[in-house]
């Protein structure tokens, strides 16, 4: 029974604004409320998914009431559909203390977070590199590395805690024909290919080896043989802390591959990289953590010795509540094809 629940919470951990998480119960208690929502300043319309607890599967929870409030003042209600789900209008700034209230029947869960203050992005330069495919391989391939300067937001104290998306849309334009019935001539077009496109984000569109605050858990040992590697937790969403930052700033080092390395030189390309950086709570930051260790347990086929600890935040339930400001820096790289004429007309022999 508990190698199926294991299963089943890994599954159905996320999908919120962004994603949302979605936990099982063993059976060992009654049912609870179930929370999920990683909500973000930049949206209006902030997604919170309703479930509770169960052997075998988490089950949402239609037509529970939800009441968003904002510093003490109630903004915003409604009720959850089918699936779940309740949309919220509502707009969120830093500093915001924001808090969640759901009942559904006697039940009620709550929970209250404060919206840290967003970095503030630097500056940015790129290198072009090649990098090992392997340990074991002399073969490369070309990347490039962002080397992006963030800031603390003045007056910050403590540990901040941040998540990092990259958002890419990316691709060659190129020249093709075909047969224009109508004129009964051949035609001329511009196409795209597009090896990433705008819905493609992390994880896995960046990789962060060489960087000591995004590589934290990627540990290494040091044996009389050599540096030996082993496993540590993977960083699937992109999390770091302050903890490295040098007088408030800190560069980081982001490696994204060269897609260019799929073009051919006769081709106009396109390279747009947006890079998200979310200021979130501690209590995200935990539970993003949890999350990411319960899927590489997962997929290295290791099941855990005892029930793993999900950090939540609410009252009266479990799961996440959390709203992320954000500092966002987009990067252009696009040049179009060599021609001015976007459509031609080829004159019938």
């Amino acid at each position: 029974m508990r190698k199926i629940f294991y299963l089943l919470l890994v599954q159905c951990l996320f999908l919120a604004c962004e994603e949302e998480a979605g936990l099982v119960d063993d059976g060992a208690e009654a049912s609870r409320l179930v929370i999920n929502a990683l909500c973000t300043t930049a949206d209006s319309i902030h997604k919170i998914g309703i479930s509770r607890t169960g052997i075998t599967s988490a089950k949402q929870v239609p037509s529970a009431k939800v009441t968003l409030s904002v510093n003490g003042q109630e903004v915003a209600d409604g009720v959850s559909d089918n699936f779940g789900q309740c949309r919220l209008n509502a707009k969120l700034a830093a500093g915001d203390e924001v808090s969640i209230r759901v009942t559904d029947g006697e039940d009620e869960a709550s929970a209250t977070t404060i919206i840290p203050q967003p970095l503030t992005v630097v500056g940015c330069d790129t290198l072009h590199i090649r990098k090992r495919t392997s340990f074991d391989s002399d073969r490369t391939e070309p990347y490039i590395r962002f080397l992006i300067r963030v800031r603390l937001a003045d007056g910050a104290r403590g540990t901040q805690f941040f998540r990092l998306v990259l958002n890419r849309e990316a691709g060659c334009y190129y020249a093709g024909t075909s047969w224009d019935y109508e004129r009964d001539t051949i035609v001329e077009h511009i196409h795209t290919y597009e090896v990433f496109d705008h819905a493609y984000s992390s994880p896995g569109a960046y990789e962060y080896d060489f960087d000591p605050a995004l590589s934290e858990n990627s540990m290494k040992n040091e044996s009389e043989e050599g540096i030996e590697w082993f496993d540590g937790v993977a960083n699937d969403y992109g999390l770091f802390r302050s903890s490295y930052f040098d007088h408030g700033e800190y560069t980081l080092c982001i490696d994204v591959k060269d897609v260019l390395y799929y073009y051919y030189p006769d081709r106009g390309h396109k390279d747009i990289c947006t890079f998200r950086i979310h200021s979130i709570t501690k209590a995200e930051y935990d539970y993003l953590w949890a999350a990411a260790a319960l899927v590489n347990t997962y997929e290295a086929g290791v099941l855990l010795s005892n029930p793993p600890i999900v950090p939540s935040n609410v009252a009266g339930g479990t799961g996440i509540f959390g709203v992320s400001s954000e500092a966002v820096l987009r990067h252009v790289d696009e040049e179009k094809i060599l021609r001015d004429d976007i459509i031609q007309i080829w004159p019938k022999e």
